[in-house]
């Protein structure tokens, strides 16, 4: 799943953190993903924990399969605008209900991914006729509007 020359290079030598926190009951806001820069996708990474929060750096360009699988306490996670493919089962049994994606160009989204995607969908205001018209996002359209309308 990663570029073993990368990790090497990497000021970290990290470059995939796979189930680092699978099953983990007591971090529940994870924005500490700036410390692994290296790192560019994930997979199964909080599978069945009690995550509740999560922003993802620039550096993660794909959220890979059951990265939120059994994450029955998610209400919220931020994709920052380099994202170009969620896929997989990634938030399968899970509950997020705010899902905030900065990327202008809709991301690649398997239609697995996007059958389990709850809540409503905020992209850039500029983006939303572009995500409510782009393969598999079409099908969840009435859940995408503009980031303007997020309330914290």
């Amino acid at each position: 799943r990663h570029n073993q020359a990368s990790c090497e290079s990497s000021p970290q030598g990290i470059c995939a953190l796979g189930t680092v926190f699978r099953n983990n009951s007591i971090i529940t806001v994870f924005n500490e993903f700036y410390y692994f820069s290296s790192v560019t996708s994930t997979y199964e990474t909080f599978s069945g924990s009690t995550i509740q929060e999560v922003t993802f750096p620039p550096n993660i360009t794909n959220v890979g399969g059951y990265t939120f699988f059994r994450c029955s306490k998610l209400r919220k996670f931020i994709l920052q605008d380099k994202v170009t493919s969620i896929t997989g089962n990634t938030f399968q049994s899970s509950t997020g209900s705010i899902v905030v994606i900065y990327a202008t160009i809709p991301p690649t989204l398997s239609s697995q991914a996007r059958s389990w995607i709850r809540g409503t969908i905020y992209v850039p205001d500029e983006s939303v006729e572009a995500y409510r018209t782009a393969n598999e996002w079409s099908n969840i359209a009435s859940r995408i509007v503009g980031i303007s309308e997020l309330e914290e």
